[in-house]
């Protein structure tokens, strides 16, 4: 197994489009070393980037939020903390448990889980 800390975006997508092998990318979470320990994958290729600039981010961006890759749990409250004040009438959906839906799947505590710019997310009670 080889692991990798690109300093770019750039390098971690050449990275990753180069690897023939089965490759994954570690954001600061624990869901690639649970899936390695439980036998579910065996990575040839694990690109850690987490100190990419910019990669821990969150920006409101044209009333929304754009949350970077490797943004941690404790910032990614903060969102919905901003969120619950600029939209009071979702606190109580939010202030309680809450899980994740990106494209009709739900995640209970998986919140590296990859999403694309495409894709369709909801937060919804936890489930």
């Amino acid at each position: 197994m080889i692991f990798v800390k690109p300093n770019t975006e750039k390098e971690a997508v050449s990275l990753l489009n180069n690897s023939n092998g089965i490759s994954r990318i570690q954001g600061g979470g624990t869901d690639v070393l649970v899936q390695m320990r439980s036998g579910i994958i065996e990575p040839e290729l694990i690109i850690e980037i987490k100190n990419i600039p910019g990669i821990r981010e969150i920006k409101e961006v044209n009333g929304g939020y754009e949350i970077g890759a490797a943004v941690s749990g404790s910032n990614f409250k903060e969102v919905i903390d901003n969120i619950s004040l600029k939209y009071p009438s979702l606190k109580p959906q939010i202030t309680r448990a809450i899980s994740l839906a990106i494209d009709g799947k739900i995640y209970k505590e998986s919140w590296f889980s990859p999403i694309n710019e495409d894709s369709e997310v909801d937060l919804m009670p936890y489930m």
